[in-house]
């Protein structure tokens, strides 16, 4: 395995690309790369899955330097709509906040 140097992504694109090419073209299993110094810490599914679903958990983007700009963004609803909403982020454990952002990055992805 070559060894790498340590460096800090500036943006998740650079995360992806990294990892595609480490496991595509290098080989490398998920587990070595895990063990790789710049990823050392991240779970090996976790690695698989920003490559996969294009998602970077925040915990592990701040690990690769990845600073993010956070805009609030509101919407209008009715009561019915808010509780549903409400109902599925907390069915999943995730915040209603983390919900929208994932359902709003996968109709721009183009997965509507």
């Amino acid at each position: 395995m070559k060894k790498r140097s340590r460096r800090a992504h500036q943006n998740s694109e650079n995360v992806q690309d990294d990892l595609k090419r480490l496991h595509t073209v290098d080989g490398l299993s998920w587990d070595e790369i895990a063990a790789l110094p710049q990823y050392s810490g991240i779970p090996p599914g976790t690695l698989c899955g920003i490559v996969t679903q294009g998602y970077i958990p925040p915990k592990w983007g701040r690990k690769l330097g990845i600073t993010r700009k956070r805009v609030r963004i509101t919407a209008q609803v009715d009561p019915d709509t808010k509780a549903a909403v409400h109902a599925a982020a907390e069915a999943r454990g995730i915040s209603v906040a983390e919900l929208v952002r994932r359902a709003v990055e996968h109709l721009l992805n183009g997965c509507d």
